[in-house]
């Protein structure tokens, strides 16, 4: 776990002159350099990035690390094994699938827009009223949107759950049923040709 929150806090730049970073660096295999001109390895990279291939590896082992970690730490494995974390991880995908969509559809709708309410020296503004959580908060000041941004994660967050767990269990669980029933009939049908 301190590897894994080591390595979770790199920095974007300068990860060479940083303190336990510039020994991770150092320590890069050669190996994994070496292969660094793979598009797989490489990724899209900003011009101006440094080291982002070392900092790939760490984060790859990391990752390792870190499920071996929950598999052995019994305080985690039993905070993974609760059944809030189960249903998150049975609609984890059905929630990568419609968390794009829903936001392109919802979010204008829940945010809204705020009020616009023209001073003198604005003459050619119109009023216009407000809506959603920016017209019912305002986004004057940093607490304004703080709160609108906080109330519009709940708001969306909730209804992107809601249609996660719709498509899991109306789509994604379904097909998955059909799947070990097409699976179950292609071993008994490979047995009945073994036996005759």
């Amino acid at each position: 776990m301190t590897t894994f929150l080591l390595i979770a806090g790199w920095p974007n730049a300068d990860a060479a002159t940083t303190a336990g970073t510039r020994e991770l660096l150092k320590s890069t295999p050669s190996w994994f350099l070496n292969n660094a001109g793979s598009d797989t390895i490489r990724g899209i990279e900003p011009a101006n990035d440094e080291n982002v291939v070392d900092q790939k590896f760490w984060f790859a082992m990391t990752a390792f690390l870190l499920v071996e970690a929950c598999g052995n730490l019994d305080g985690l494995r039993r905070l993974f094994e609760r059944p809030v974390a189960q249903y998150c991880g049975r609609i984890s995908y059905a929630m990568y699938l419609v968390h794009g969509p829903a936001l392109d559809y919802f979010q204008d709708m829940v945010l809204g827009r705020p009020a616009v309410i023209p001073t003198k020296e604005d003459k050619f503004l119109s009023p216009r009223p407000g809506s959603g959580i920016k017209g019912l908060i305002g986004v004057e000041t940093a607490t304004q949107r703080t709160l609108t941004w906080f109330l519009g994660l709940l708001v969306l967050g909730f209804i992107i759950v809601w249609i996660a767990d719709l498509f899991w269990r109306f789509v994604d669980a379904p097909i998955v049923k059909l799947g070990r029933l097409q699976h179950q009939i292609e071993e008994e049908v490979e047995l009945s040709v073994v036996v005759y």
